[in-house]
């Protein structure tokens, strides 16, 4: 029998968020940079499940744009480390709270 990850609604998560926990978006960069959930860091997946002891340093929720690497990560991970899963991701996050989000500039041609 599996253990169940521990997991978050968005709701319940954004009360957290102004409190500023160790947040963790699993998303690639160039996803990060476009949206991410405010006083959120950036540790793509690759990089978090190769060297998980530098970033989880203390209780962290784990987010991404769809909640499907985070998802993945925790369930790697929980065993070892305090995390939580943040269900649905940015997505359903940026759906009832504002989100960073950052505009690249166009280059003129």
């Amino acid at each position: 029998m599996f253990a169940k990850i521990p997991e978050i609604q968005v709701g319940e998560f954004r009360e957290l968020v102004g409190k500023k926990p160790l947040i963790i978006d699993v998303s690639d960069t160039d996803v990060f940079e476009r949206t991410h959930v405010p006083h959120a860091i950036n540790v793509p997946l690759k990089e978090l499940l190769k060297d998980p002891q530098t970033y989880l340093t203390k209780d962290a929720y784990l987010i991404c744009e769809t909640g499907k690497k985070s998802k993945k990560a925790v369930t790697k991970l929980f065993q070892t480390y305090p995390m939580h899963w943040v269900k649905g991701g940015t997505v359903v996050y940026g759906r009832r709270f504002p989100l960073i989000r950052q505009q690249k500039l166009k280059e003129k041609a």
